[in-house]
């Protein structure tokens, strides 16, 4: 539900497939997500906080950061 929070371990990559800016959808690869966002580096280990929100307002507008580009959702 809207509101839980998880921790994860990942190692920052710019590979994966990404839909969002800040706000990602739950399909979006954490890993790559992380390193968008500027939380993890390349190559980086470390924990990322995740928490669900309810996206039905939400627009997923994609950008270009820290070397990932992300894609539009909708």
């Amino acid at each position: 539900p809207p509101g839980t929070t998880r921790l994860f371990v990942t190692t920052g990559s710019t590979y994966g497939v990404v839909w969002g800016t800040d706000v990602y959808t739950t399909d979006s690869d954490l890993s790559t997500a992380a390193v968008h966002a500027g939380v993890l580096r390349p190559g980086e280990r470390g924990i990322v906080r995740v928490t669900l929100v309810d996206s039905l307002n939400v627009a997923f507008t994609g950008t270009q950061r820290n070397g990932v580009g992300s894609e539009d959702y909708g």
